[in-house]
């Protein structure tokens, strides 16, 4: 009720200006770093088109609308945000959702891990919660500059692509 009175705090809306496209590298680079959430490789060899579906879509979408569109739509009610005409500034709430976001990326991976003790000190758990907490801020800002998720989406799909076709998933 709340997202349909104010849709461009929830991003529920069409993207607005154009400038949200200068993050359009980072996000790329946070792909190359790696530590974007995918399935496993045993889902593309035995259901590639699957695989592909929750990829670039399922998984990016939905880590999207629960973190740019629900976590930092709620932060946003009680701070200022960007315009897509406004000077560039990292927000409270895309700081916070990206933290939360790296957070929870982190808990998710430990938990799916074998050895959780381990997997907390390790170099890939802290690349892939680096990596979250870059991406995460750069999304919050796209968001806040477009006033909507789709380009968001957008751009983490292309990173999780990014990321695949640099580890070779795509031959």
């Amino acid at each position: 009720l709340v997202a349909m009175r104010r849709p461009w705090q929830f991003g529920i809306m069409l993207p607005v200006g154009s400038n949200w496209w200068r993050l359009l590298p980072l996000a790329i680079l946070c792909g190359l770093a790696g530590g974007m959430q995918v399935p496993d490789k045993t889902a593309f060899l035995v259901d590639p088109g699957m695989a592909w579906m929750m990829a670039l879509v399922l998984i990016p979408l939905s880590l999207e609308l629960l973190f740019r569109s629900l976590v930092h739509g709620m932060m946003a009610q009680l701070a200022t945000i960007q315009d897509c005409q406004s000077r560039w500034f990292v927000s409270g709430p895309a700081i916070g959702s990206a933290l939360i976001y790296a957070v929870i990326i982190g808990i998710q991976m430990t938990m799916m891990s074998g050895n959780p003790l381990s997997t907390l000190s390790s170099s890939a758990m802290i690349r892939h919660v680096v990596v979250a907490f870059v991406f995460g801020i750069a999304a919050g800002m796209i968001r806040e500059r477009s006033h909507s998720i789709i380009p968001v989406w957008l751009f983490h799909a292309i990173a999780v692509a990014t990321m695949l076709f640099a580890n070779g998933t795509i031959q």
